[in-house]
């Protein structure tokens, strides 16, 4: 990984607040290396756990953007708002251990 890339993808993480839309996180981090739109599951509590910013009900749409850094991946989850896909939940995932 790029340091110059990892710098800014850590500087972008720790910027990103409660409902910012995704234009602005863009601005921030830049293209996401993945990003896909999955339907949360009916009768799923995941999208209303205390963590998210914004909760997402079952049966919703939430997107998900991932850029890898040298120590894990950052994943972002966004909820569809009145104008945008704006920031749901953050977090920095180490890489795991495989035996």
């Amino acid at each position: 990984m790029n340091n110059a890339r990892e710098f800014l993808l850590t500087q972008g993480f720790n910027q990103l607040c409660k409902g910012m839309p995704q234009s602005e996180i863009l601005k921030l981090m830049g293209e996401p290396t993945r990003s896909s739109v999955e339907t949360i599951p009916l009768g799923s509590g995941w999208g209303e756990q205390e963590a998210f910013w914004i909760k997402i009900p079952a049966g919703h749409n939430v997107l998900e953007w991932s850029y890898p850094v040298d120590n894990g991946t950052i994943t972002l989850w966004f909820a569809k708002t009145d104008k945008d896909w704006s920031i749901a939940l953050k977090v920095k995932l180490p890489l795991t251990v495989k035996s």
